[in-house]
């Protein structure tokens, strides 16, 4: 064996079986452990301790046992490959710090599990600063292709480029809004046909084509075509019309909350085929890696509710 060994060609690939060589003392379970054949790791221990220039194991057919310097190197590498992992993320959070999250279309309340991933990647170590943004679809979209925003939350897919990544976040369940005074606001459940006869406030179609698309195709399929009394910019204003008596309106769980003068009403499924749920959707583009909007979206998937339905809040009357 060579007397100065080469200790820069050591790879870390070899440390680590080594170290379960050692804890197994045995081949055959550490192959088994490492997914690979005996054979090649038993070629591979011969080979670091060519590298290495000492015997690291005592072998006969009976068992493997640990050298005096086998017991010095394990304990060693194990400090190594702590140090190299502790390294990595170290500079990972140094390349994150300060770095700014650009994310769109979505108003945190109502939505706790993107409320936890915003607070994980914007604590420490991480400690990313957060840019909220408000628009239209087609304003979000256009910011994520002009890479000025990093992640959009928007009710439809339908028309995203192949060069977008998209995810369903959430399925809410929608609510009737009427003014206090009417007949079905003391309803806890609604079909949504009772609705038929009134007229109905929506937010402006552009706004969002494809949430405005879902709540028409929600109304046919509970046999009737809304009649549209008013469009509107923001919910604000939707609910200060349905307040003054002047429509009705539909809106996702996320909007329900205590409101002087309208009451949120649960709308029953029209069909087992068409549940009176809405989709929101996270999108981002696919161009590589980007830390902080990679945090973001593994923390959102990792806290996003089973099977994306948000928990449907009760309305407060």
């Amino acid at each position: 064996m060579p007397a100065q060994p080469p200790f820069h060609m050591i790879e870390t690939r070899l440390l680590r079986q080594f170290l379960v060589v050692a804890e197994e003392l045995h081949f055959g379970r550490a192959a088994v452990r490492l997914h690979m054949a005996q054979p090649p790791l038993s070629q591979a221990m011969l080979r670091l301790e060519e590298k290495m220039g000492v015997a690291l194991f005592e072998r006969s057919s009976r068992h493997v046992v640990l050298t005096a310097a086998g017991s010095v190197f394990r304990e060693r590498a194990q400090a190594v490959l702590r140090l190299l992992h502790d390294a990595v993320a170290e500079a990972h959070a140094v390349a994150m710090a300060h770095q700014v999250l650009v994310v769109s279309g979505v108003q945190f309340r109502g939505y706790d599990f993107l409320l936890a991933a915003l607070k994980h990647v914007c604590e420490a170590p991480l400690g990313v600063r957060m840019e909220l943004r408000q628009g239209t679809t087609v304003e979000q979209l256009a910011w994520l292709e002009a890479r000025t925003a990093d992640v959009a939350f928007v009710r439809g897919v339908d028309t995203l480029g192949p060069h977008f990544a998209s995810a369903c976040v959430a399925q809410e369940s929608l609510y009737a809004v009427v003014d206090a005074r009417h007949p079905l606001a003391q309803h806890t459940q609604l079909a949504l046909a009772a609705l038929s006869s009134a007229s109905f406030v929506f937010t402006a179609p552009r706004l969002g084509p494809a949430y405005h698309a879902h709540l028409l195709r929600l109304c046919r399929a509970a046999g009737f075509t809304p009649t549209l009394a008013h469009e509107v910019e923001n919910m604000q204003t939707l609910l200060g019309l349905v307040e003054a008596g002047m429509g009705v309106s539909i809106v996702p769980a996320s909007v329900v909350a205590h409101t002087e003068g309208v009451r949120f009403v649960r709308v029953a499924d029209p069909s087992p085929e068409v549940p009176a749920r809405v989709p929101l959707y996270m999108v981002w583009p696919d161009d590589g890696p980007n830390p902080p909007r990679d945090a973001f979206i593994a923390a959102v998937r990792e806290r996003m509710p089973l099977q994306a339905q948000v928990a449907m809040p009760e309305p407060r009357c």
